[in-house]
């Protein structure tokens, strides 16, 4: 069953999806303390 190439191509773009998710997420993130450090800083 694991030979299936659909269900390889299934996996592989899966994981695909997941890595982008992730970076898509460290991304906001990094946007999110930026700005969050912006206003710290200009408030002081």
């Amino acid at each position: 069953m694991s030979s299936d190439p659909r269900t390889s191509y299934d996996a592989t773009r899966r994981a695909r999806v997941r890595r982008t998710a992730i970076v898509l997420g460290l991304v906001a993130l990094g946007f999110y303390l930026g700005f969050i450090a912006l206003s710290v800083s200009r408030a002081q």
